[in-house]
């Protein structure tokens, strides 16, 4: 996978603006596997692309966010490994 694959699709299943949950199934069915568990995701296209991924706990009062490039989640999804923020 690419950052073109990433950006292909995200935006072939209209995934770029808001913020969402992503199943399970529906991960694996884009990335090949669950990449990021239950956390929340947006997907930027501008530029050279970025995703954010969210994480709250305690009732949304703690919570966490990283961000990464199409290119970087594209060589998360090629290890198979689990994104945490």
């Amino acid at each position: 996978m690419t950052k073109y694959d990433v950006a292909s699709i995200a935006a072939i299943n209209d995934l770029e603006g808001d913020w969402q949950k992503l199943t399970a199934s529906k991960q694996r069915e884009l990335f090949g596997f669950a990449a990021l568990g239950r956390k929340d995701v947006s997907f930027d296209g501008n530029g050279q692309g970025t995703v954010r991924v969210s994480v709250s706990k305690c009732f949304g009062t703690d919570s966490y966010t990283k961000c990464f490039s199409y290119a970087q989640f594209a060589e998360y999804c090629n290890k198979q490994e689990k994104i945490d923020p």
